[in-house]
């Protein structure tokens, strides 16, 4: 078993909130999946296993078969579905 902690992207450090499309798959499944179940202000820790990320194919810097952490806090909804949220990758 083989962890690498990487802090990796991060809206709240840059003090911007990131915004997507909920259930459009503009993120990985694991945030669509997880923001349905938020209410706005709820914080949450996100364990995203390789399947609901990057798969076994990972990306440029996050190799195949990652499992992602994140700390993630839904700041709103608005009436499109559309998410605002701040987050840390750990």
């Amino acid at each position: 078993w083989y962890q690498r902690r990487v802090h990796g992207d991060s809206s709240r450090k840059r003090g911007t909130v990131f915004t997507f499309e909920l259930g459009a798959s503009h993120v990985i499944q694991c945030w669509d999946k997880a923001f349905l179940t938020m209410k706005p202000k709820e914080e949450a820790v996100l364990t995203c296993a390789p399947e609901y990320a990057y798969g076994q194919r990972g990306t440029s810097n996050i190799p195949g078969g990652s499992t992602l952490l994140f700390e993630v806090s839904l700041e709103s909804v608005d009436r499109k579905e559309q998410v605002n949220t701040v987050h840390d990758e750990l």
